[in-house]
């Protein structure tokens, strides 16, 4: 029987069970439940934790906006590069922190040595942004081609953000129960959303949504019938202009 057949409550309990038989665990003698939820989530449990601390730098004060969040993808994995595998990290490996961290006496040592780890990521950053920002422009293109082939209508869709999906999560849920969660709440939270925009606003939004969503699938069946398209002038940047104007029209 495939492991996809089972549900996640019969491999915990066979997990457990085998590990009463041969002994997988050394550490423990027995398994239970949370230690199974604890080696898999040990690093989200630390991103959820810091989340709600207010410990990463994510909040923005701009001018005229006020408080503005600012998460991306990339910023995700560069955060969890210097807390959990990349170079100079908290972590030795997968799942132990270095002895040196849980020694109160060397905090101002640790804190200035990840100062430098940042400071370095963020350089390292700064020097590689040209090829980050070609490689976003080409993953976006690629992204929306999929998706107005595949699903034209969820184009226009809303979904819940990096920091929203932290910032709602629980301690120790897993992926699929925290998607579970979030797709119960998503018709509450879209209606409650509605009740902030402008109709006019929204009209507008939609008719120009659908507009710039046309001429970007016209664009993009045409590279895709003939990638000579690519070479005339300025169409690349009309892709990503409507690309980006339909993104913000969602």
């Amino acid at each position: 029987v495939e492991l996809c057949n089972y549900s996640w409550q019969e491999v915990q309990a066979r997990l457990i069970l085998l590990q009463r038989e041969q002994q997988m665990c050394i550490h423990k003698k027995e398994l239970t439940e949370l230690d199974i939820y604890h080696r898999i989530l040990r690093f989200k449990n630390y991103m959820v934790a810091m989340v709600n601390k207010s410990l990463l730098p994510v909040r923005l004060s701009l001018p005229l906006l006020g408080d503005v969040i600012f998460f991306s993808q990339g910023l995700k994995y560069n955060f969890e590069m210097i807390f959990f595998w990349g170079p100079g990290s908290l972590f030795q490996n997968k799942w132990n922190l270095h002895p040196k961290y849980k020694r109160s006496g060397s905090r101002l040592e640790l804190a200035q040595q990840l100062s430098r780890v940042v400071l370095l990521v963020g350089i390292a950053n700064l020097l590689l942004c040209p090829f980050i920002l070609v490689w976003q422009i080409l993953y976006a293109f690629f992204s929306y081609t999929e998706v107005i082939k595949r699903e034209p209508g969820s184009l226009g869709a809303r979904r819940w953000s990096l920091f929203g999906r932290l910032y709602l999560r629980h301690f120790n849920e897993l992926d699929h129960e925290l998607q579970a969660r979030l797709s119960r709440g998503y018709k509450p939270a879209t209606k409650y959303m509605n009740s902030f925009t402008s109709p006019l606003l929204t009209v507008f939004t939609q008719n120009l949504a659908f507009f710039s969503g046309s001429i970007l699938a016209v664009l993009i069946a045409l590279t895709v019938y003939d990638e000579d398209v690519l070479t005339v002038q300025h169409i690349l940047t009309a892709i990503t202009v409507l690309g980006i104007v339909v993104t913000v029209c969602r």
